[in-house]
């Protein structure tokens, strides 16, 4: 599943993969500075990278059953568990469109898959370049064909909030194929 959007008047482009996988790498120009930090690649034992969202005790009682929680301002709050389907990853990648470096915050990334604390939570995008946060693993399990995420950022032209909905990837149609000629056999 994956969702875009643009922040800023186009000048930050936000993309969000979800699913077990990694980000294809750009066909254009250097992808974020990832590499050069050494973060490419999963995250050391798969999937891991900490606790950021989900997975039991992320709200409620273990394994259901027990009495409702409450938020401090007296509402219900969800009661969510771990599920036993696999678990999905979050990942998401900001491309700068201006020809000038841009430091962000991510001050918000909620789902119904978990409110995730997004790390780093600041970064510098390089000018016409692109950088990742680390993935984000929720072990609630995905069960539906689309996912609302709400994605804050703030730079120094302000914050910008968005609700981004994530859908299944549509892949492009297959180039047609060149028609064969025909060929009429002759009888002498």
């Amino acid at each position: 599943m994956e969702a875009h959007a643009r922040y800023f008047g186009g000048q930050l482009e936000a993309e969000v993969l979800l699913g077990r996988s990694a980000f294809a790498p750009r066909a254009e120009g250097p992808t974020a500075d990832r590499g050069e930090r050494g973060r490419g690649g999963p995250p050391p034992g798969g999937f891991g990278g900490g606790r950021r969202g989900g997975g039991p005790g992320s709200g409620g009682t273990e394994r259901g059953g027990g009495p409702p929680r409450t938020r401090p301002d007296g509402e219900s709050a969800p009661n969510l568990h771990a599920s036993n389907a696999p678990p999905v990853l979050f990942r998401l990648r900001l491309t700068n469109h201006e020809a000038a470096p841009l430091e962000v915050e991510i001050t918000e990334f909620n789902s119904a898959l978990g409110n995730f604390v997004v790390l780093p939570r600041k970064l510098e995008v390089p000018a016409g370049g692109s950088a990742e946060v680390d993935p984000m693993t929720s072990r609630l399990g995905l069960s539906a064909d689309e996912v609302p995420l709400t994605l804050a950022i703030r730079s120094p032209r302000g914050t910008e909030k968005q609700v981004l909905t994530l859908r299944p990837r549509t892949s492009p149609a297959p180039a047609p194929t060149p028609a064969s000629p025909s060929v009429v056999p002759t009888v002498p």
